[in-house]
């Protein structure tokens, strides 16, 4: 009789003790949430947007449909130039609390990137959809032998002025509708560098330098230096053309970006130079280099046979110092935009 009259008890204690723990971590989170939220405004008004932004998500993990948080949060990202990011973090407080003083703002925001042109991602998988596309241009026009800015073999004028005209132009106003109607955020730096060289490619200075000079100013990116700068132990003008390479060898340009000369000194300490000729067309007609060592002089030629719009045989001829001279062919092809995809040589044949 007596267990039967101890068990009310023992179930009464444990509701009890339930409920009041209950109460504690209710007061405790309660507690953590104010923190966050306190020092979140703190770095507002001090204009610590980076902290702000951290102890303002700090505080929406501990309560997902707190309008106040998600507001400074909004601030936070305006504060860093971040009006996307902003957007987002509305946004999202929108679809967790369905509070109209966020609909609100959100609707402000909008309002007022429109009438200054600025155009905004629906989703965020928008936004990493021309993220992924901003990288598939880089790697189309800065990878490979071929591309833009690659070597100086003369191998990144493969194309006449007529087929760079068809395959870059598009690219360049693909890049322009994104600059002028999308907040691109830490993408933009990719964005600036990919339109000023392909102006560069295209041959167009003026509109080169002013891409540069833009981008510059909007991102702070230090490859875009609207100047002669240095940057992984090669000198650059103004352009981002390559006037001085790792080597030492200085790069000598035509008025576009067709590199004509170079001159230097071979790891050996020999004198080199080289002349790159192009066709009328724009296309690598001939290179010819020249090594000055103790022993006299030696010269290598290359001569570009085109065969159609994707293949070019390179004929190469070697003449040594000491009279011998060797020759050999080498079938390249590449793609629409002039990027190597690969190589076919042939034997060296000796010439007697």
């Amino acid at each position: 009789m007596k267990t039967k009259k101890i068990w009310p008890i023992i179930l009464i204690v444990i509701i009890i003790a339930t409920a009041v723990g209950v109460i504690i971590f209710n007061s405790t989170d309660t507690a953590r949430f104010r923190k966050q939220l306190n020092l979140g405004q703190r770095y507002l008004s001090e204009m610590n947007y980076e902290e702000a932004v951290v102890a303002f998500n700090q505080a929406i993990e501990i309560d997902p449909r707190s309008v106040d948080a998600y507001l400074g949060l909004a601030d936070a990202y305006i504060g860093l130039g971040d009006e996307e990011a902003a957007l987002v973090a509305l946004k999202k407080g929108y679809e967790a609390t369905g509070d109209e003083r966020l609909k609100a703002r959100i609707d402000e925001m909008e309002a007022e990137m429109a009438e200054r042109g600025v155009g905004t991602f629906e989703t965020a998988e928008e936004s990493d959809e021309i993220t992924r596309r901003l990288e598939e241009i880089y790697e189309t026009i800065f990878y490979g032998s071929g591309a833009i800015n690659s070597g100086v073999s003369g191998r990144e004028h493969f194309l006449t002025y007529d087929q760079i005209e068809k395959m870059y132009r598009p690219l360049a106003e693909e890049l322009e509708i994104y600059l002028e109607q999308e907040d691109l955020g830490e993408s933009a730096w990719m964005a600036w560098e990919e339109l000023a060289c392909i102006y560069l490619h295209l041959g167009e200075m003026d509109k080169c330098l002013e891409a540069r000079r833009k981008g510059y100013e909007a991102t702070g990116w230090g490859e875009l230096v609207p100047d002669i700068h240095e940057s992984g132990g090669m000198v650059y003008d103004e352009y981002g053309r390559i006037i001085k390479n790792s080597q030492g060898n200085d790069c000598t340009y035509d008025g576009t970006n067709r590199r004509i000369a170079m001159d230097g000194v071979t790891d050996s300490g020999h004198s080199s130079h080289m002349e790159l000729e192009y066709d009328d067309s724009g296309r690598i007609a001939k290179v010819i280099s020249s090594i000055l060592g103790e022993n006299g002089e030696s010269v290598f030629e290359d001569s570009y046979e085109y065969q159609d719009s994707g293949s070019v045989i390179v004929l190469h001829k070697s003449t040594f110092s000491d009279g011998s001279v060797q020759e050999s062919t080498e079938t390249v092809t590449y793609n629409e935009y002039g990027i190597v995809d690969g190589t076919v040589p042939s034997d060296i044949q000796p010439v007697t």
